[in-house]
Protein backbone atom coordinates (compact mmCIF):
# COMPACT_ATOMS: atom_id res chain seq x y z
CA UNK A 1 0.00 0.00 0.00
CA UNK A 2 2.65 2.24 0.69
CA UNK A 3 4.31 1.55 -2.29
CA UNK A 4 1.48 2.41 -4.80
CA UNK A 5 0.22 5.09 -2.75
CA UNK A 6 3.91 6.90 -3.09
CA UNK A 7 3.88 6.06 -6.63
CA UNK A 8 -0.09 7.23 -6.90
CA UNK A 9 0.24 10.70 -5.29
CA UNK A 10 3.16 12.03 -5.57
CA UNK A 11 2.34 14.00 -8.55
CA UNK A 12 0.18 15.75 -6.14
CA UNK A 13 2.76 16.86 -3.75
CA UNK A 14 2.03 14.23 -0.93
CA UNK A 15 4.80 11.52 0.05
CA UNK A 16 3.79 8.17 1.53
CA UNK A 17 6.32 6.50 3.82
CA UNK A 18 5.47 3.90 6.56
CA UNK A 19 8.37 2.68 9.30
CA UNK A 20 8.43 -1.35 10.27
CA UNK A 21 9.72 -1.68 13.87
CA UNK A 22 11.10 -4.72 14.71
CA UNK A 23 10.69 -5.94 18.35
CA UNK A 24 10.70 -3.08 20.59
CA UNK A 25 9.83 -3.14 24.75
CA UNK A 26 6.17 -1.43 25.11
CA UNK A 27 3.54 -2.62 27.23
CA UNK A 28 2.14 -4.81 24.48
CA UNK A 29 5.27 -6.58 24.18
CA UNK A 30 5.78 -6.50 27.87
CA UNK A 31 4.64 -10.00 28.89
CA UNK A 32 6.62 -12.43 26.23
CA UNK A 33 10.22 -9.88 27.00
CA UNK A 34 10.09 -11.97 30.02
CA UNK A 35 9.26 -15.47 28.51
CA UNK A 36 12.28 -16.60 27.67
CA UNK A 37 11.10 -19.33 25.58
CA UNK A 38 10.03 -16.55 23.11
CA UNK A 39 11.91 -13.50 24.19
CA UNK A 40 15.46 -15.28 23.45
CA UNK A 41 14.87 -16.71 19.78
CA UNK A 42 13.41 -12.82 19.22
CA UNK A 43 16.90 -11.66 20.64
CA UNK A 44 19.46 -14.30 18.82
CA UNK A 45 17.59 -13.53 15.43
CA UNK A 46 18.18 -9.79 15.92
CA UNK A 47 21.70 -8.66 14.94
CA UNK A 48 21.55 -5.60 17.26
CA UNK A 49 21.39 -8.30 19.96
CA UNK A 50 18.48 -6.03 21.94
CA UNK A 51 14.86 -5.16 22.07
CA UNK A 52 14.42 -1.77 20.25
CA UNK A 53 13.38 0.88 22.65
CA UNK A 54 10.14 3.14 21.68
CA UNK A 55 12.32 6.55 21.13
CA UNK A 56 14.37 4.82 18.52
CA UNK A 57 11.20 5.11 16.10
CA UNK A 58 11.55 8.79 16.54
CA UNK A 59 14.87 9.55 14.29
CA UNK A 60 13.36 7.85 11.36
CA UNK A 61 9.92 9.67 11.85
CA UNK A 62 11.27 12.75 12.14
CA UNK A 63 13.44 12.27 8.95
CA UNK A 64 10.62 11.16 7.33
CA UNK A 65 8.33 13.86 8.13
CA UNK A 66 10.68 16.75 7.40
CA UNK A 67 10.17 18.80 4.61
CA UNK A 68 13.65 19.39 3.02
CA UNK A 69 15.57 16.28 4.31
CA UNK A 70 13.15 13.69 3.01
CA UNK A 71 11.59 15.76 0.16
CA UNK A 72 12.29 13.21 -2.67
CA UNK A 73 11.37 10.17 -0.68
CA UNK A 74 8.09 8.33 -1.10
CA UNK A 75 6.66 4.93 -1.38
CA UNK A 76 9.18 3.26 1.53
CA UNK A 77 9.14 1.56 4.05
CA UNK A 78 12.20 1.76 6.82
CA UNK A 79 12.55 -0.91 8.88
CA UNK A 80 13.75 -0.10 12.46
CA UNK A 81 14.25 -3.49 14.03
CA UNK A 82 17.87 -3.96 14.86
CA UNK A 83 18.29 -6.01 11.35
CA UNK A 84 16.21 -8.54 12.09
CA UNK A 85 14.65 -8.48 8.57
CA UNK A 86 18.25 -8.84 7.31
CA UNK A 87 17.90 -12.66 8.07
Amino acid sequence: MTKSLGALWAKDGVRVNAIAPGWIKTNLTAPIQDMPEIADPIIQRTPMDRWGDPEEMAGTALFLASGDVASFITGVTIPVDGGYCTL
